[in-house]
């Protein structure tokens, strides 16, 4: 039998310290971010109005199989519908809006008057980390709401109020989305005026969401060829390296905004990315009107190519 003296004891703070290898960045902001309001606020309430909705979605079902009205059938089946519609905006509105807009300062504790960049680059930490651990602390703390509210979804699914499977796709979309918002609003951050801010996230949305329904454009691919799973893989990949694509230029725009020093003779960098950025749905068009989606296929690789040869990652800082 083992001694309780024996047992060794872990310190006070062992149980909920982050491992090392998340990186320095992402455990400090992570820890800051579970306590700020930003997070706190959204979490609470969309979790207040998640239980709103069971709580009547199981009184409806209560007093529902009571009357058994087939009049009273029918309201709930049309409640039920307004409700699945009500939880997905919900969702769209706090995990695809209002998350990826509490970074929009994420970035202003580098770049203010104090410059504290310069001592983050001193101290070891290359941009390319500390933009990659702010961007996946924006989007862990959005994961954990989304997270969250499976529960609820369970509980209306067995009440009959919901698609389980649709609202699990729906997820899946919003997940995708939120990354590139956050990853938006990240780059967006590093600039000084709350409008510059607001302009680029705008017109990071606006340029992918023209891409991407570049990317819904039948291929026919199947009509010609007899294969048919072509049309959708084709459109899978194109969606795929679409996301890749924007990313890439998020967080490439938001790495070069953190440079400390630029050769008068090189053209800055940010201002190439936001060109790639206004000219990529035109591209797209006209590769996809010459090579159809393998010609989309092949710009979407060439623009990814082009996005990473702009100020390039340093073996030493970056």
């Amino acid at each position: 039998m083992v001694k309780p003296s024996s047992i060794p004891i872990p310190p006070d703070d062992a149980l909920d310290a982050f491992s090392d290898k998340f990186g320095a960045v992402f455990v400090k902001e992570m820890r800051q971010g579970l306590r700020a309001h930003r997070f706190v606020a959204p979490f609470l309430t969309l979790h207040a109005l998640a239980f709103l909705a069971v709580v009547g979605q199981l009184a409806f079902t209560f007093f529902a199989e009571l009357d058994n009205s087939p009049a009273l059938y029918g309201l709930q089946s049309f409640f039920d519908g307004m409700l699945e519609r009500s939880f997905l905006t919900l969702l769209w509105f706090f995990v695809g809006i209002v998350m990826p807009l509490t970074g929009i300062n994420a970035l202003q504790a580098e770049l203010n008057h104090e410059r504290n960049i310069d001592l983050l680059l001193m101290s070891g930490l290359s941009r390319w980390q500390i933009i990659r651990g702010k961007w996946l602390v924006l989007c862990s703390l959005s994961f954990l709401i989304l997270i969250s509210m499976l529960p609820y979804m369970l509980t209306l699914y067995f009440s009959g109020g919901i698609d389980l499977i649709g609202q699990v796709k729906e997820m899946f979309k919003l997940w995708l989305f939120n990354g590139l918002m956050c990853a938006a609003t990240l780059a967006s951050s590093a600039y000084r005026h709350l409008v510059m801010r607001l302009l680029l996230i705008g017109l990071i949305f606006f340029s992918s969401l023209l891409s991407f329904l570049l990317t819904l454009i039948p291929a026919h691919i199947g009509v010609i060829t007899g294969w048919h799973w072509l049309d959708r893989g084709s459109s899978m990949l194109n969606h795929l390296l679409l996301v890749l694509l924007y990313l890439a230029y998020s967080l490439q725009l938001g790495r070069s905004s953190l440079r400390i020093y630029d050769k008068p003779t090189d053209p800055p960098h940010t201002g190439l990315l936001i060109i790639l950025i206004i000219f990529t749905p035109v591209a797209l068009a006209l590769f996809r009107l010459i090579g159809g989606p393998i010609g989309m296929t092949l710009a979407l690789i060439v623009a990814a190519a082009i996005t990473l040869s702009i100020d390039p990652m340093s073996k030493k800082r970056d």
